[in-house]
C-alpha cells in the first residue's frame, strides 16, 4: 500500500511564505526545548510536537503536488470530515456506514 504521505516534507516555518500556524508551532516547540528543566515541559512539548505534525501535514495537503485521492483527500470532504469527527468524538460507539450517512 502505498502512503498517502511523503518520505520526507521541508517545512517552511519562517519568512514570507511560511504557514503562520506552522511558524508559530515552531516557535512554541523551539521555546520550550530550550528550556528543559520546566516540569510540564515533556509533556508541553509532547504536545506542541503534535500540532506542529499536524500543521505540517496541512500545509503539505495544501501544496500542488501533495496526493490527491485516499484518506488525506477525504479530510478535505464536508461529509467525510463530519462522520470522522462524530467517530473521534464517540470512537467505542457502533459506528455503521448507515449510521453515519445520517449524521
Amino acid at each position: 500500500m502505498q502512503s498517502e504521505l511523503p518520505n520526507y516534507t521541508r517545512c517552511v516555518t519562517a519568512g514570507p511564505k511560511a504557514d503562520p500556524m506552522l511558524a508559530r508551532a515552531a516557535d512554541l516547540l523551539t521555546s520550550e526545548v530550550r528550556t528543559p528543566d520546566r516540569q510540564l515541559g515533556e509533556f508541553t512539548r509532547s504536545r506542541i510536537l503534535e500540532i506542529f505534525c499536524a500543521e505540517a501535514i496541512g500545509s503539505y495537503q495544501c501544496e500542488p503536488n501533495a496526493a490527491g485521492s485516499g484518506w488525506l483527500r477525504s479530510l478535505r470532504d464536508p461529509k467525510i470530515n463530519i462522520a470522522l469527527s462524530h467517530i473521534h468524538a464517540e470512537a467505542g460507539a457502533a459506528w455503521s456506514v448507515e449510521k453515519l450517512a445520517r449524521l
